[in-house]
C-alpha cells in the first residue's frame, strides 16, 4: 500500500462498530482522539462506516439522539450523519455486516435496513453491488482452508465489484495473506478499518486504524462512488496489533462468549 499523503484531507475507519461500553458521546470522543494522534497535528476530515451487526440497529439509535452539553447529531442523507462534539465533527456513514452461507464476512455500506444473514457470497453481490459498497472484510482465522480457497476464487472475475477489507486487529507478524495478494494484481482495492471488539481496548482501538484520502465527502455516497474508481487500496493511518494486543484481545473476546452460555 502506498505511503501517507501529507496534504490528505480525510481519514476514514472503514469498519468502525459500537459496542455500548461507552456512552456515544464518550465514543465518539475516543474516535476524535485517536484519529488525532495518528493525525499528528494535521487537520483532517474525520470519518466512520458505523457498521452494525445483526439485532444491533446503532446508526438509527445514533440518529434520533438528543442534543446534549457539546454533543450534537445531524442528518446529512438516510446514509450519512454528522455527529458535534464540542469544536470537532464526525461524518459518519451507514454499514452492515454479515455472516454468508459459507461463514464468511460480508459488509455492506450505504445500504439502510436488514442485510438479510446466510445468503452465498454472490448473491449478496447481485443484490447489493450496483449501488452499494461491498467489503470482504479479513477477520482472524476466517479465510483460511476451503473459505480461503473460496476467497482467492472470487477474484477471477475480469472486473471484481466488491473490495476487501484488513482490520487493526491483525497482528503485524501475521503479514502473509495471499487474497491481499491476489487483490494487488487484480486492481481490487484493500480498505482499512479498525475493528474493535467489545473488550477493554475498546475505546483506545475505535479509529485507530483507517485509510487517508486526499479528498473530502460530502455524503456516503459520494465516498462510495471514489472507491468503486480506484484501482489500487489507498494509503493507511494507524498500525497493526501487536503480540500481546493481540492475544488479549482474542482471549478476552473468548472468554466473554463462554461467560454467556
Amino acid at each position: 500500500m502506498s505511503a501517507i499523503n501529507n496534504q490528505a484531507a480525510t481519514y476514514i475507519d472503514t469498519h468502525c462498530h459500537y459496542h455500548p461500553l461507552l456512552s456515544f458521546p464518550d465514543f465518539f470522543k475516543s474516535i476524535i482522539k485517536n484519529s488525532k494522534t495518528v493525525a499528528q497535528g494535521r487537520n483532517v476530515q474525520i470519518a466512520i462506516c458505523l457498521t452494525d451487526m445483526p439485532g444491533t440497529n446503532w446508526f438509527s439509535e445514533l440518529e434520533s439522539c438528543r442534543e446534549i452539553a457539546l454533543f450534537s447529531v445531524s442528518k446529512v442523507d438516510d446514509q450519512t450523519l454528522a455527529v458535534r462534539i464540542g469544536n470537532d465533527t464526525v461524518t459518519v456513514y451507514c454499514s452492515n455486516q454479515v455472516n454468508s452461507q459459507e461463514k464468511i464476512e460480508v459488509i455492506v455500506v450505504g445500504f439502510r435496513g436488514n442485510v438479510p444473514e446466510g445468503l452465498a457470497l454472490n448473491e449478496y453481490v447481485d443484490l447489493y453491488a450496483k449501488d452499494y459498497l461491498i467489503i470482504f472484510p479479513w477477520g482472524v482465522g476466517k479465510w483460511l482452508g476451503q473459505r480461503g480457497d473460496l476467497m482467492m476464487a472470487q477474484m477471477d472475475e475480469d472486473k471484481n465489484p466488491f473490495v476487501l477489507g484488513d482490520n487493526g486487529g491483525r497482528p503485524y507478524w501475521w503479514c502473509r495473506i495471499p487474497q491481499f495478494s491476489k487483490a494487488i494484481k487484480k486492481g481490487v482495492p484493500v480498505l482499512a478499518g479498525s475493528d474493535p471488539l467489545p473488550v477493554s481496548s475498546f475505546e483506545r482501538r475505535v479509529a485507530s486504524y483507517g485509510n487517508v484520502y486526499a479528498a473530502e465527502f460530502g455524503s456516503c455516497s459520494e465516498w462510495i462512488k471514489h472507491i468503486k474508481g480506484l484501482n489500487q487500496s489507498p494509503s493507511v493511518y494507524g498500525s497493526l496489533s501487536g503480540t500481546l494486543s493481540f492475544l488479549v484481545e482474542q482471549f478476552s473476546l473468548r472468554f466473554k462468549k463462554i461467560l454467556k452460555k
